[in-house]
């Protein structure tokens, strides 16, 4: 089972990477039987089906046995699911709503009337040219600056973003994947011998 849970993320990684025309690291993409690579190839929303296709899984190893878990403890991890599919719609809306057209035109036109008046009302304000020129320099970098700076924010998904590293939280998750397919194989912790404690 954790073979196919590790197979079924394969959709859900490739979200943003197949809109900016690269793929991230994924292990072992082949693993999974024809007729749901055909599914998961022809489904549009990609990872719901995906999300729908684990809950599926989680249900049917709890009926044959393999997942022997108490209901609370199971309904905590699907809540737990349907809280990471909520975080995605989230991000999904960063990632493909834009910014409102009438506002980058008007927040341009403020930049541009700023870059072009203000060095006329500080050279009347200040009597020399090198105090004129650093306060004008100044303001008009500032805000420029913090204008790029949302303008980056408006979509952190994007591969010309850097404040989202996407390829590494992908490294990250396939590490941790790969780590809870080991921890599945190991046995249970056992106390080895009984240390008396001294008082």
């Amino acid at each position: 089972m954790s073979r196919t849970l590790r197979c079924m993320c394969k959709p859900c990684s490739r979200f943003f990477g197949l809109r900016a025309g690269n793929e991230f690291e994924v292990i072992s993409p082949g693993d999974l039987d024809e007729a749901t690579e055909v599914a998961l190839a022809e489904a549009t929303h990609k990872v719901e089906f995906v999300f729908q296709m684990i809950q599926q899984l989680v249900v049917e190893a709890q009926k044959v046995g393999v997942l022997d878990i108490a209901p609370p403890i199971l309904g905590q991890a699907f809540k737990d699911l349907a809280g990471g599919m909520m975080v995605f719609h989230d991000a999904k809306k960063l990632a493909c709503v834009p910014m409102p057209f009438a506002y980058g035109i008007i927040s341009g036109g403020i930049l541009g009337c700023q870059a072009a008046f203000v060095p006329l009302m500080v050279a009347s304000m200040t009597r020399g040219i090198h105090s004129a020129f650093f306060f004008t320099f100044c303001g008009i970098f500032l805000t420029w600056f913090l204008s790029q700076i949302a303008t980056s924010l408006q979509n952190p998904f994007s591969r010309t973003a850097k404040t989202l590293d996407s390829e590494k939280m992908q490294r990250e998750l396939n590490h941790q994947l790969l780590q809870l397919q080991k921890q599945s194989l190991m046995c249970s912790p056992k106390i080895t011998q009984m240390r008396r404690v001294r008082r």
